[in-house]
């Protein structure tokens, strides 16, 4: 992209790549996270979402216990709900942690 900026010129480079989420995703067939791998900062919460297929929430429990076993990460509110998510038809709660 090239353009006119307060009297200057600027030039931009703008890469387009593709979506990195699939737009229409399969449900779980197990308990998983939502993405393989999370990046994680000192200091920065991150949140944690784990699916569950319909039929393991429905047999068992809407509850997910989410413990740590590393003494530098700590689970915020260790019992989270499942809650049903039509896009995705299959049970999401959500995890927050404090790196």
């Amino acid at each position: 992209m090239e353009g006119p900026f307060r009297g200057s010129e600027a030039l931009a480079l703008a890469e387009v790549r593709p979506e990195r989420e699939d737009p229409n995703p399969a449900p779980p067939d197990s308990l998983q996270f939502e993405r393989e791998r999370y990046q994680m900062s000192v200091a920065k919460r991150r949140r944690l979402k784990v699916l569950a297929p319909v039929e393991l929430v429905d047999q068992f429990e809407a509850t997910l216990q989410v413990k740590s076993d590393s003494s530098d990460i700590v689970v915020l509110g260790a019992t989270k709900r499942f809650e049903f998510d039509e896009d995705r038809i299959c049970y999401v709660a959500t995890v927050e942690i404090d790196p």
